[in-house]
């Protein structure tokens, strides 16, 4: 999945020049236009997610029966009965006595455990940031534990991003100084039956460079924990990659680092990741396949290595659409957010559908905000459980909406 980050239509950021079709990505975008498989689409109108106080819409979370969703300095906490979701319990950081800024801009939902990243908060160095866990409790989710970075600098926005493993937190800290360099990290962290959460391991890149953005999205899936580092610069500025490791033996060990076949500067290849078992997503929200800044999804499959098997777009691209702001993963379904999608206002966002068949894999359905505006950006954060999809707009109107099929 993906961290919010505030997105705004630019112009194009560099000159486009014709490209040659590549014959092995053709055959791999016919794969996703393929018919649809059977089922009802998510057609039925969607619901705004009920709010009692303040908006949510930065950042969106879920499991098939809880949801988390963040808002400004605080995360509230939905229980699924049926296709509804009812909100059962605001959280706030316990004791703050002023802002804690940024909380909420990450979340993690995973059985009986949350995860809120506060990316800006001053914990132990100006804007270093924390995460805070909350663990349910007969029914109450409880404070837990804060998790901090062992050696905090300013301004490496640790909780940017974060996921829930079977026993293991992950934090990207994208900004973090590797090698006195601004690369980025990501922390794993354990829960000790005595001593609680403790570090284990900070992960970096092995080809760690300065205005790398390693951590920028996470996702976990059993052993495999999936990176992304929207600010590689393979082919030049913000050509982007994603790093895959696997636990062996109680260590996260680095096993492959993924690219588009042709990496190419500015695409942001690794804004959004998202793995569920053998498949990985890795978006590149500024991919010009369909057009200027269209944005695309590479699909990975596990064999040896992980191979790309397909690219998901849009049926009907736009340009400048941030098709990739935020994907996530429950096979046989895929969604994606498109922030900056017209549909119909301008930049009211998007999001989109994606179903794997015989055939491949087929857009199943575009969903569109209960209430559009200009700006409205639907799609900066997406999650998915079995036939439920919550949609975060980051607005305004902030909210989140809940699509079923």
């Amino acid at each position: 999945m993906a961290p919010f980050r505030p997105l705004l239509r630019r112009p194009s950021r560099r000159i486009h020049t014709a490209r040659v079709p590549i014959a092995a990505l053709a055959v791999l975008a016919v794969a996703c236009t393929g018919p649809v498989p059977p089922g009802p689409p998510f057609d039925g109108p969607a619901v705004v997610l009920e709010v009692p106080t303040g908006e949510v819409g930065i950042s969106v979370a879920m499991t098939d029966q809880y949801a988390a969703a963040g808002g400004d300095e605080f995360v509230m906490v939905y229980r699924r009965d049926g296709d509804q979701w009812e909100p059962i319990q605001r959280l706030t950081v316990p004791g703050a006595t002023g802002e804690v800024v940024g909380f909420g801009r990450s979340v993690a939902v995973y059985k009986d455990l949350i995860a809120v990243g506060a990316h800006l908060v001053d914990d132990g160095a100006e804007d270093a940031g924390a995460v805070y866990l909350y663990e349910l409790n007969d029914g109450t989710w409880e404070y837990d534990f804060t998790l901090h970075d062992n050696s905090p600098l300013a301004d490496e926005g640790f909780g940017t991003a974060v996921a829930i493993g079977e026993g293991f937190v992950f934090v990207g800290a994208p900004d973090d100084v590797v090698n006195g360099d601004p690369s980025g990290s990501v922390s794993v962290f354990i829960n000790h039956a005595v001593t609680g959460w403790t570090l284990l391991a900070k992960l970096e890149q092995e080809d760690q460079e300065a205005n790398d953005a390693f951590g920028w999205s996470l996702d976990v899936s059993g052993d495999d924990l999936v990176v992304g580092d929207q600010g590689d610069e393979l082919a030049g500025l913000l050509t982007g990659a994603a790093y895959v490791f696997r636990l062996v033996a109680n260590v996260w060990q680095h096993e492959q680092k993924l690219t588009a076949p042709v990496p190419t500067a500015v695409d942001e290849f690794g804004q959004a990741v998202a793995v569920d078992g053998d498949t990985i997503l890795v978006s590149a929200f500024n991919d010009d396949e369909g057009g200027v800044d269209t944005g695309a999804v590479y699909v990975f499959e596990h064999g040896a290595t992980w191979t790309i098997t397909a690219k998901l777009m849009a049926d009907e691209p736009q340009d400048a659409s941030s098709f990739g702001s935020s994907v996530d993963l429950d096979l046989p379904l895929a969604v994606v957010g498109a922030s900056e999608f017209d549909a119909p206002a301008d930049y009211s966002g998007a999001a989109f559908v994606y179903e794997r068949g015989a055939e491949g894999w087929s857009q199943l359905a575009m969903l569109r905000s209960p209430d559009p505006a200009v700006d409205s950006f639907l799609g900066s954060d997406i999650a998915i459980s079995g036939d439920h999809v919550l949609v975060a707009q980051y607005g305004p109107p902030r909210l989140v909406a809940a699509f079923v099929r």
